[in-house]
């Protein structure tokens, strides 16, 4: 059976900058006017929420104010406070395109993207030359799963401002989740090339890398992101992946082991080293890990997949068949669950839901490996020629355990 492995994927807003705008065209009150200086100045969060509302009560028109006091909130992910600011900011200004991208994203991260769309719509049409508002419809869309639609838009971001590295990441991201891997890793250079110390386009190249089995190209990008940021923990986690993938476990542990020092609460790296462990037959110590990462996400079907046939490897196969069993009901179309199950039910000679187990699985996504259970299972009913077929299907498609089992 082939554990699940999962590859995290980070998604980026749109960066907001305080900046000192011309105080006297903000506001006529000189007292709002310093409140409101020393909010952009100061480094406290607390304070700059303290002087912008400050500024606001002497200059209840103070547009600006409220914009930087929404930034500050977003940033504290005090969204609905934020929208409130922005809000007021375009009732007081309905033509400020800051306040209206401010909101968009701030919708955008209650996953209320109709609303953040329509605010993005509004910003372009003040300002049909404004990057960033382009670039974070964008991330709507790519949230959206709209990539071609993602894609116009870091398109005209990325025309407006060719400088804009995070936008060329971004559109690489929508091309790797097209499997457009060549495309990807162009926009990830060109991302490198303007910013070389862009960790993040680093950590994204070296996916495309591993997707294409360029596991040690996927190492030295990986390595790089670390060296720049030394608390990267997706990157430690990817790397990791890449060494198992190179069957190197001892690497690969010990990356997932940084990954969880920096992140303790990262069910993915706990899932992946249990994998790493089972691939070493080291089962207990994959079963412990499997359980931490349940602890941390009870909703994490892959995790109760991989614990389940830890089990099975135990022979312990009323517990394997309890935890895959739990993680069909939450993942219930993935066929490597049902192929795990399928797995146990034939141990435990129930032959009948065994084969539909794999039949569903074969049905939703046709894989060498399927083929090579259900001969398994026809080997098992004594249906010998069924299970031949099987594993010739299996074999052809490049499965060696089926191709050992032509040879018996």
């Amino acid at each position: 059976m082939k554990n699940l492995r999962l590859t995290v994927i980070m998604f980026i807003v749109g960066a907001f900058v305080l900046v000192p705008v011309v105080a006297s065209a903000q506001s006529k009150n000189k007292a709002a006017i310093e409140w409101y200086n020393k909010g952009i100045f100061e480094k406290d969060i607390d304070k700059k929420i303290e002087y912008y509302s400050k500024a606001i009560s002497i200059d209840p028109n103070y547009v600006w104010a409220y914009n930087n006091r929404g930034i500050v909130y977003y940033c504290l992910k005090k969204y609905n406070e934020a929208i409130a600011d922005y809000t007021k900011a375009i009732n007081i200004d309905p033509s400020h395109v800051n306040a209206y991208v401010g909101r968009g994203v701030a919708y955008s991260d209650l996953k209320k993207y109709d609303e953040a769309i329509a605010d993005f719509n509004k910003a372009i049409s003040i300002d049909p030359n404004y990057a960033i508002a382009y670039y974070n419809r964008g991330n709507v869309y790519s949230n959206l799963k709209k990539y071609n639609e993602a894609i116009l838009d870091y398109n005209k971001t990325t025309s407006i401002n060719p400088n804009y590295a995070k936008a060329y990441r971004k559109r690489g991201w929508a091309y790797y989740l097209q499997k457009k891997y060549d495309k990807a890793i162009v926009d990830y250079n060109k991302a490198i090339k303007i910013d070389p110390n862009y960790a993040k386009a680093y950590n994204n190249r070296g996916i495309a890398y591993n997707d294409l089995k360029r596991y040690n190209d996927a190492i030295a990008d990986y390595t790089k992101a670390i060296s720049i940021d030394p608390n990267f923990a997706v990157a430690y986690y990817n790397r990791g992946i890449a060494y198992k993938n190179l069957k190197r476990y001892d690497e690969a542990i010990a990356d997932y082991n940084k990954a969880i020092s920096i992140d303790p609460n990262y069910a993915y790296a706990y899932n992946n080293r249990g994998v790493a462990y089972d691939d070493l037959k080291r089962y207990d110590e994959a079963i412990a890990d499997y359980s931490k990462a349940i602890s941390i996400d009870p909703n994490y079907a892959a995790a109760y997949n991989n614990r389940g046939f830890a089990y099975y490897h135990l022979k312990k196969y009323d517990k394997a068949l309890e935890d895959i069993t739990v993680a069909l009901r939450l993942d219930p179309n993935n066929a490597g669950i049902l192929d795990s199950r399928s797995n146990v039910y034939r141990e435990l000679g129930r032959y009948e839901e065994a084969m539909a187990d794999i039949n569903r699985a074969i049905n939703i996504k046709e894989h060498p490996f399927f083929y090579y259970t259900r001969g398994l299972n026809y080997k098992a009913m004594g249906e010998t020629a069924k299970a031949r077929a099987d594993f010739k299907k299996a074999c052809d498609g490049g499965e060696e355990e089926a191709c050992v089992e032509l040879k018996k």
